[in-house]
């Protein structure tokens, strides 16, 4: 096969992955018909409440999950919003959560895929996570890394973006 052939079946291949990757994520809309009736359940060694402001700040060995969706981080901040008509702790749904920033040691998992990064913001609202700091995505051996990586957990779809001194870059092995 020539180099173009080659050049090729390594963008469809490329092409395939990606498209792997978002799919994945995109059956976490099936399989969840109503996402909001998902709780998100959250461990760490230390929680601070700032009620005021409407969030909560967990420290030390942070993980966070929602159905299949697993974040881990050295801290997380919960921000959310009071359901109208009641106040905190009156109940299932008194508080919607608005997002969740990660940072420090972010690493994220959902069925076979891996991504990491220095910062990640989960967005509950439009189901997608913005990672950052180095963000690299794997599915086995197989790794793309940009300067900004946006999952979009509905959607059939990921965004890899680059800065002029670190672009985006692809490491594909084909399947056995």
């Amino acid at each position: 096969m020539n180099l173009k052939g080659r050049f090729l079946l390594f963008k469809m291949f490329l092409a395939c992955t990606l498209a792997l990757f978002a799919l994945s994520t995109a059956s976490y809309a099936t399989e969840t018909p109503n996402r909001k009736a998902v709780p998100i359940h959250i461990k760490a060694n230390q929680l601070d409440s700032y009620n005021k402001e409407n969030k909560i700040i967990f420290t030390g060995d942070v993980i966070a999950k929602k159905a299949e969706l697993t974040i881990y981080a050295d801290q997380m901040t919960v921000f959310y919003r009071k359901a109208e008509g009641k106040e905190a702790g009156q109940g299932e749904g008194a508080d919607q959560v608005e997002k969740i920033f990660a940072n420090g040691h972010v690493k994220i998992t959902k069925g076979k895929r891996i991504a990491t990064g220095d910062e990640a913001v989960y967005y509950e609202a439009e189901q997608n996570v913005i990672l950052t700091g180095n963000p690299k995505v794997w599915e086995g051996n197989s790794m793309i890394k940009g300067s900004k990586i946006t999952v979009f957990l509905d959607e059939d779809r990921s965004i890899v973006e680059s800065q002029e001194e670190n672009r985006v870059e692809a490491i594909v092995y084909p399947e056995k």
